[in-house]
């Protein structure tokens, strides 16, 4: 259900007052998973629920001037992390102003980024988080690509003919936000993290049912060349997908992180996906990651089934891996059942 509420809105602060008509809609969604994993040692073997459900406020509108705006918070309940807690938290927080085809954000986890795979077509989890776990390993293949998107920030996007080109700056990677109106403010709430940027284009070039996406980002380690930091933290990715005759739909991507240490992580992904009718899907996705010193290659292979019931999307998404986390010892799978919805 989406709730839709006209508002009249009084502001008033440094002794100015405006009024203004605004529409803010309310809506939310649902996901609730099934996950087993098996690997070679039971003691890792494993199988349980997950779920994440959201619920998101938006609120658009005129300034005084007659330039648009938007604003909107989202607040997610994932399940419990490892220490037990409940995963509470916030996301997608912002303010836009929108002049003709370019917006300014001041915002966290809102403006166009790197943290999707363009390979993962038809699933709904990404191959990255479906082999996590297996044999106790987080896999090393790429995911957020060292994007900086989840912390406050200002930004700028802009709105061509064949696509969109985004620019962000965050004044600290790990910054949430502080305190209410930073009273009780210490250091530690602004965030450990340094400066960081991402620049990025994501557009179909003018061309009819392609996909493409090219992005850049830098993390400041601040004393590049002190033992064991050798550069900026770096990302970069570039990403195509295309649709073709017979509801064929064919991606790659190839992506690089760059640690602190000066060592390059390298995914290489490609996905197919056929759409055998409005309701049923079938893709497949394989993944390779190389890392700088590594003996062990890690692979991933994934193929995902998805049936559209309206309302509700199931997906049955079967993982194979190899070498997780370049460990010789971690190969397995997992098998990833989810129904979405939306409110």
């Amino acid at each position: 259900m989406k709730n839709k509420l006209l508002l009249t809105t009084a502001i008033v602060g440094l002794g100015l007052a405006s009024v203004a008509n605004a529409q803010t809609t309310v809506s939310g969604n649902l996901n609730i998973a099934y996950k087993a994993t098996g690997g070679a040692t039971k003691a890792n073997s494993f199988d349980g629920w997950a779920k994440e459900t959201q619920i998101n406020i938006a609120n658009k509108g005129k300034l005084s001037n007659g330039i648009d705006y938007a604003a909107g918070t989202s607040l997610e309940f994932d399940g419990q992390d490892t220490t037990g807690a409940l995963g509470i938290h916030t996301e997608n927080t912002y303010i836009d102003f929108i002049s003709g085809n370019t917006t300014f954000t001041i915002s966290a986890d809102h403006i166009q980024n790197s943290d999707f795979s363009m390979a993962n077509i038809s699933g709904f989890a990404d191959f990255t988080e479906l082999a996590d776990g297996i044999n106790g390993q987080q896999a090393a293949a790429i995911d957020t690509h060292n994007s900086p998107y989840g912390a406050f920030g200002i930004g700028v996007m802009q709105k061509t003919a064949v696509g969109t080109i985004s620019a962000l700056f965050v004044p600290s990677v790990t910054n949430a936000a502080m305190n209410d109106i930073t009273n009780t403010a210490t250091k530690g709430q602004v965030g450990s993290g340094n400066t960081g940027y991402e620049i990025g284009f994501r557009g179909d070039l003018g061309v009819k049912n392609l996909d493409t996406a090219v992005f850049y980002n830098s993390t400041n380690t601040e004393t590049p060349g002190e033992a064991g930091k050798t550069s900026d933290i770096k990302g970069r990715m570039v990403a195509a997908k295309y649709t073709l005759p017979m509801n064929l739909t064919v991606a790659g991507e190839h992506a690089v992180n760059t640690a602190s240490t000066g060592v390059d992580t390298k995914t290489r992904s490609a996905g197919l996906s056929y759409a055998v009718n409005k309701e049923l899907t079938v893709g497949y996705v394989y993944a390779k990651t190389t890392a700088d010193a590594q003996t062990q290659d890690e692979k991933i292979q994934s193929v995902n089934i998805g049936y559209n019931l309206g309302p509700v999307v199931a997906n049955l998404q079967l993982t194979k891996g190899e070498n997780i986390n370049y460990s010789a010892a971690a190969d397995g799978d997992t098998a990833y059942l989810s129904l979405t919805t939306r409110f």
